[in-house]
């Protein structure tokens, strides 16, 4: 099968729309040799590895297919960040991070309640330990109230994060 197309059209797919050979090569429903050989006949000048990964056609198309339950590091929409604080993957949660992650210890303290947390209203852990989220150990109160509760009681609760941070190197 012989394959019709003109030089403008190949050079204007390639390096104006910035396809791929393998993608052209899909819009004409032929064979990698043939896109090679009219490429050569032409006298169009490919891309290298460097320029290819470059182009924004490219670079969306890899990050499309990096995207949560496809990128190898996924680990179920759960993440926890260096504080200890456990986040889960919500994005249409009204307190969702830019990335679409909220605190594990707001939806818990959310389906407690039966409604989202005011804007004022954040989770305190009553045992000082950040990833246990359990309902028993959350209490909803204000940002006030939560920074007054930790002034008044900042040496029992150093305490007990340097007790957690020791338990915690020591099983790493």
């Amino acid at each position: 099968m012989k394959l019709k197309v003109r030089k403008e059209e190949l050079y204007k797919l390639y390096w104006e729309k910035e396809y791929s050979l393998e993608e052209i090569r899909k819009m004409f429903n032929c064979g990698r040799e043939t896109i090679r050989n009219k490429f050569k006949k032409f006298g169009i000048k490919t891309r290298s590895r460097a320029e290819a990964a470059s182009t924004k056609r490219f670079q969306k198309k890899c990050s499309a297919r990096n995207i949560g339950r496809n990128n190898p590091h996924w680990k179920g929409g759960i993440i926890q960040n260096p504080y200890g604080y456990v986040y889960i993957k919500k994005p249409e949660h009204p307190r969702a991070t830019k990335y679409g992650y909220v605190k594990r210890s707001y939806l818990v303290a959310e389906e407690t309640l039966g409604r989202y947390l005011y804007a004022n209203e954040i989770t305190h852990h009553k045992n000082g330990i950040r990833n246990d989220d359990r309902p028993e150990n959350i209490k909803v109160i204000t940002r006030g109230e939560h920074t007054s509760f930790h002034n008044k009681n900042r040496k029992k609760y150093s305490a007990i994060k340097w007790l957690y941070r020791k338990d915690t190197n020591a099983t790493t």
